[in-house]
């Protein structure tokens, strides 16, 4: 059986890791439920690694000898030959705690990792957006709104997944996938708006607030529902710029914009 290649965005992927460089790849990768660790073998180029696997051993061009591997076969790890930097060490804080939060670094996290002021950046917005007015279910239909907008394939799957998590109701999930109008007053206010802050760059008229807030909402909402742009911009565009492949966890609920050719 050919085993999965590592990859270096692999190596941040459990508590317990440690820098890969040039010289040295000791790797700790942690995948639940399933779990695999890769340790302690001399490597001057990480990325001439073989997808092989030839009695328990991982062999390389230049070091064919044993590599210490322990490793289950129900675990699967690619390598993205496109992307070959090794995430700065700095990266490493904001890894582990979304690794702890989700059960597994999504890609998004594995590309934002390339730059820590990047990756920090969106954690640390994701995690003050929890003092947030909205309520989960509401930051949610605003994430999908942005995201749809955008036409960020990668975001709207991902965030589909988590709207299921929130409970957001299935047919109010499936009309924000659609870009269509929701029933509910609120989470419509809410959809209507961000499309306007969206459209106008920030310059909505007075009647677009005075219809927000008619809705039951306050200033605060205004400010945080920005954040939220602010945040789904970062994301969305990071994804348009780097074709960030969907996780597998998230395939099923892939999404292609339904309104493809219209805008």
């Amino acid at each position: 059986m050919e085993p999965p290649a590592v990859s270096a965005a692999d190596v941040y992927s459990g508590a317990g890791s440690q820098r890969i460089t040039p010289e040295l790849l000791l790797v700790s990768v942690s995948s639940r439920p399933a779990r695999a660790t890769l340790q302690a073998w001399s490597c001057r180029d990480p990325d001439r690694l073989l997808s092989s696997r030839q009695e328990g051993r991982l062999v390389t061009p230049e070091y064919p000898g044993r590599l210490n591997v322990q490793f289950d076969d129900s675990i699967a790890l690619t390598i993205h030959r496109r992307s070959r930097v090794i995430p700065p060490e700095q990266s490493r804080p904001a890894l582990e705690a979304v690794e702890k939060t989700y059960g597994f670094i999504p890609n998004l996290y594995r590309v934002l990792a390339g730059s820590p002021s990047a990756v920090q950046a969106y954690a640390c917005v994701n995690e003050a957006l929890k003092q947030s007015a909205f309520n989960p279910v509401e930051q949610q239909v605003a994430a999908l709104t942005i995201s749809a907008w955008s036409d960020c394939t990668y975001c709207v799957a991902a965030h589909s997944a988590i709207a299921r998590m929130v409970e957001v109701p299935e047919s109010t999930l499936q009309e924000l996938r659609g870009s269509e109008p929701l029933p509910a007053d609120r989470a419509e206010a809410i959809r209507c708006f961000a499309t306007a802050i969206l459209d106008r760059r920030g310059w909505v008229s007075r009647e677009e607030r005075e219809k927000f807030f008619q809705a039951g909402f306050t200033e605060r909402h205004v400010l945080d529902l920005v954040t939220i742009v602010s945040l789904k911009t970062l994301s969305n565009y990071v994804n348009h710029i780097a074709e960030t492949p969907l996780d597998e966890r998230f395939a099923p609920l892939k999404w292609e914009d339904p309104l493809a050719g219209e805008h």
